[in-house]
């Protein structure tokens, strides 16, 4: 190539008598791509064959680095171009999967509306047939028909509310309600549910909860029951607890927070935090034993977050279970009108139970009230505080009386108090 270039630049000068100038521009050039200075010339023909081959060389390497970079960037043109193809592929799957999700989601919506419709039907007719003369076998038979009937619409309104969530379809309103009437209705629901099964309910609300809040009441108590009738089916023995507390308050909204508590199988820790995904249950024996499609939680979970509020639980096998909904909620009345008369202020307040959840409750309403509640656990005790009482001047203003106590009921309770005040 050296040869070649010299060849080259003597014939360029003898046939197109190129000048002395331009010639020193291009040795310039070279000289520079060299890293050399005009000092550096050589001054003897075997020095200038060492600079030609320096400048020979240099050409060589930068063919190299034009090749290299050449070859760069035909690789990653061509990993680009796969890069592309795998992410349109990818693109591709993903909107056939939703696609067909969508499709799904509407099957499971169409579907709930055409079962709904049939088993309307049915109950309406069971309605009609329980007004008519039946023996009791056959009133028995229609219970149990009204009572199925009311299980599968259960289920078909859990898949119909889960098909409008995965849509996006469902929508909260706003209205203002009582919570603590709220939580007073759903007591009575629960004392009807647990019946059967003789479970103790009780409910509380904080005194301090506002009288009127704006929200989803539909929303908020099929939350509420979703785990009510979850504490009621999953608890044998014992009780079912309902409460409501405040958890901040301003003039302008108010955080609530729900609580169910039960007696009952309880969940394991190795469920408690799947438990609210869909389709879950504790296990194959509970989902046997109890029923129910494992959708209950996931969709108080889906409407709580739909409220911007949290949902989560504590529980320990064979002891029970205790979930809390945490919602805020904008105030709509803060307080009702005001009692002109405020009886029970300061006044002791004997209470006879011998449950502890009952006496917590009433010793919080008493409270509230500006009572002064004192707690006897069976009718011994509620005899000597009595007793004590009228010899220290300060006689109780009320008593209330739990029915069933151990050793000496409610009546024998109340017959003894009137002798010994008699006596």
């Amino acid at each position: 190539m050296t040869s070649v270039l010299i060849e080259h630049n003597h014939n360029k000068l003898n046939h197109e008598n190129e000048s002395g100038q331009a010639i020193s521009h291009r040795l310039a050039a070279q000289l520079k791509r060299c890293q050399l200075t005009a000092s550096d010339l050589p001054t003897s023909p075997d020095q200038w064959a060492k600079l030609l081959h320096i400048i020979d060389s240099t050409y060589t390497s930068h063919h190299e680095a034009y090749y290299v970079l050449e070859r760069s960037l035909e690789v990653s043109s061509q990993e680009m171009s796969a890069l592309y193809d795998n992410l349109k592929q990818e693109s591709a799957q993903r909107i056939d999967a939703l696609h067909k999700s969508e499709q799904k989601t509407r099957f499971m919506a169409n579907m709930s509306h055409e079962l709904r419709t049939p088993i309307h039907g049915v109950m309406g007719s069971l309605d009609v047939l329980r007004e008519t003369k039946l023996d009791e076998r056959q009133a028995t038979f229609i219970n149990t028909a009204y009572s199925s009937c009311e299980v599968m619409l259960e289920l078909v309104s859990n898949i119909l509310d889960y098909s409008k969530i995965q849509a996006g379809q469902l929508s909260l309103e706003k209205i203002d309600f009582s919570p603590k009437a709220l939580v007073e209705d759903l007591g009575q629901m629960l004392a009807t549910m647990a019946e059967k099964k003789s479970l103790a309910v009780y409910c509380y609300a904080a005194e301090d909860t506002p009288e009127l809040v704006y929200g989803d009441l539909a929303r908020i108590r099929q939350i509420l029951l979703n785990l009510a009738s979850n504490a009621i089916k999953f608890t044998e023995k014992g009780e079912v607890f309902l409460s409501l507390e405040v958890q901040e308050l301003t003039h302008e909204e108010v955080t609530l927070v729900f609580e169910l508590r039960d007696t009952g199988i309880g969940i394991p820790d190795s469920m408690q935090k799947s438990i609210f995904e869909s389709f879950v249950q504790v296990d194959a024996t509970s989902n046997r034993r109890y029923g129910g499609t494992g959708l209950g939680l996931t969709i108080v979970k889906e409407l709580v977050t739909l409220m911007d509020g949290r949902v989560w639980l504590e529980s320990v096998p064979e002891q029970g279970s205790q979930f809390w909904v945490e919602l805020k909620l904008p105030i709509k009345q803060l307080v009702p009108p005001k009692l002109e008369d405020d009886y029970l202020a300061g006044r002791y307040i004997l209470v006879v139970e011998d449950q502890p959840t009952h006496q917590t409750i009433l010793k919080n309403y008493l409270k509230a009230w500006k009572a002064r509640p004192i707690i006897a656990n069976n009718g011994m005790e509620a005899l000597q505080m009595l007793r004590n009482s009228i010899a220290l001047n300060e006689p109780f203003s009320a008593i209330l009386l739990e029915r069933l106590l151990p050793e000496m009921d409610g009546k024998a309770l109340a017959r003894s108090i009137r002798t010994d005040r008699q006596g």
